[in-house]
């Protein structure tokens, strides 16, 4: 089976489309569709950055909030999560 670039972006493209449903993975059949995959898996910066900012206010005391909403445990769970998925080290 040949592997093209115009493959390698219907994975990616699919993938995205998968992430934006709810799902956190994907199987692989052929080794030329794990990059794609990584890169469609990767969180962006802006999520990234929503991640650290929850960390940061919930490494406080008392009841932390950030933009209006208050951040309880599953927040930070899900900011944890999704800093491990883009392979930051948290510090914790």
């Amino acid at each position: 089976m040949s592997f093209s670039a115009r493959t390698a972006a219907a994975v990616r493209a699919d993938t995205v489309e998968s992430v934006a449903a709810g799902f956190r993975g994907r199987l692989a059949i052929h080794p030329d569709q794990v990059a794609p995959i990584h890169d469609a898996l990767r969180p962006d910066e802006r999520q990234v950055e929503w991640a650290r900012r929850v960390v940061a206010v919930a490494a406080g005391s008392g009841a932390p909030a950030l933009d209006g909403a208050m951040v309880d445990r599953p927040v930070m769970l899900r900011a944890r999560a999704l800093l491990a998925r883009a392979g930051m080290d948290q510090g914790l």
